[in-house]
């Protein structure tokens, strides 16, 4: 029996997909441990949890972006102690998640095989590729690829306080990354999208793998629908507090004639909830795959759980993304035909009604989305994850290796079977 360790960052959308891995893992006969360091998770049986209990990072260098501080503070307080850990477990192979670089740094430092999960947006760089934190669409000439190079300078620039702390840490530690980049597994990368709703790839490593959306339970069957229609809206588990967007969302939907439920995740006052227009349903939680699998259509910031589970139910979106890679996660699905996207907050309720509109009137949208439905039944999910992961776990990493920066793999010798395409 192997012993697979999993490391997130401390947010659902990151622990969940985890969390489904961990059982894959453990209905193969494994062992699963995730290792958290915010509320303790609810594991299915067996997974187990350890909580890490993380000391100051002391000196970080300082960055103006609140989300990259605190990657740089947490990166360097998970590098005091989860070298101890990692050894003290005994593990076959660390999972974890591309965000969080530590659990790299700390793998190889023990010569451990670590295989890496893009819970969210793969942020795997080309210049055919835009940053992840911009809007821009695909653009595949040659001023396509000047601006993305230029966006991605400007991407180096945020993130260098974190880029100081993992070289920093790898050069006393005597390993050899560079940047955010170089953490990435050399045997194995998984990402919950599927080549169809990516944008097209020319660079990505033959250890990449698309494997679609990371559940517990696979996607429900769709169900039919009677004289009315429902569209489901949902800012995640962050953003669930935004009455504003959530007035303009009920506005919309109750003037396109569709019945509306609203999740907001326990985020959205009684009295606000009481206040918005029409008659939607408004509830903190929902169980979100099943409702998706009967909606018309979604209104979404533009997660990427949220979103693959529209794709996985062929149901089309308008996403109104609001902050993180949720922009461009939003160019992928408006890329696709899925969907829809709207930025800013002018005349939003105007736009989002006139967006609706078209996502249920028009079939096109539906159409687009039932196709990419059927790629995500296809791509394995969780299931296939673990068997990319077993395998992987058996390729040991010498002490020290890292992602060679020239060529983005240093190991060749994955099985072809197990390996996905890398482009669509």
């Amino acid at each position: 029996m192997a012993h697979f360790a999993l490391l997130a960052p401390p947010y659902t959308g990151h622990i969940n997909p985890m969390l489904a891995i961990a059982a894959a893992l453990c209905r193969r006969g494994h062992r699963a441990t995730l290792l958290h360091t915010g509320p303790p998770p609810a594991p299915p049986a067996p997974v187990e949890t350890l909580r890490l209990d993380l000391p100051p990072p002391g000196k970080v260098p300082f960055s103006p972006l609140p989300p990259v501080r605190l990657t740089a503070r947490r990166t360097a307080s998970l590098l005091q102690v989860l070298p101890g850990v990692l050894e003290r477990l005994g593990l076959t192979a660390l999972v974890v998640d591309q965000l969080e670089p530590a659990g790299a740094l700390a793998a190889a430092s023990l010569g451990l095989p670590w295989i890496t999960v893009a819970n969210a947006l793969a942020v795997n760089r080309e210049d055919g590729v835009p940053p992840p934190f911009t809007a821009w669409d695909w653009r595949p000439d040659l001023a396509g690829r000047n601006r993305n190079r230029a966006g991605w300078r400007v991407h180096d620039l945020f993130m260098r306080p974190l880029s100081r702390v993992i070289a920093d840490w790898a050069r006393a530690h005597g390993l050899a990354p560079r940047n955010l980049d170089d953490t990435f597994s050399p045997i194995a990368q998984l990402s919950q999208m599927v080549p169809g709703l990516d944008f097209p790839r020319a660079a990505l490593p033959a250890t990449f793998h698309y494997v679609g959306p990371l559940r517990l339970a696979p996607a429900p069957p769709a169900s039919a629908w009677g004289p009315r229609r429902l569209v489901f809206a949902s800012l995640g588990t962050l953003q669930g507090h935004r009455a504003g967007l959530f007035r303009d969302i009920a506005r919309a939907a109750q003037d396109c004639d569709a019945d509306l439920l609203i999740a907001h995740g326990g985020r959205l006052a009684t009295d606000e909830a009481a206040t918005l227009p029409g008659r939607p349903t408004v509830r903190d939680f929902v169980p979100q795959a099943e409702v998706l699998a009967g909606a018309a259509g979604l209104i979404g910031h533009g997660g990427m759980n949220t979103v693959m589970d529209a794709i996985a139910a062929g149901v089309p979106a308008v996403l109104v993304p609001l902050a993180f890679e949720q922009a461009a996660i939003a160019a992928r699905v408006v890329r696709a035909g899925a969907g829809i996207a709207v930025h800013g907050p002018a005349f939003r309720a105007r736009r989002l009604r006139a967006a609706l509109r078209e996502v249920l009137d028009d079939p096109s949208y539906r159409e687009a989305a039932a196709s990419l439905a059927v790629e995500v039944a296809r791509a394995g999910g969780a299931i296939r994850a673990a068997d990319i992961i077993v395998a992987a776990g058996t390729l040991r990493t010498p002490p020290g290796a890292l992602t060679a920066p020239e060529t983005g793999c240093t190991c060749a010798a994955f099985p072809q079977s197990a390996q996905a395409e890398a482009t669509p």
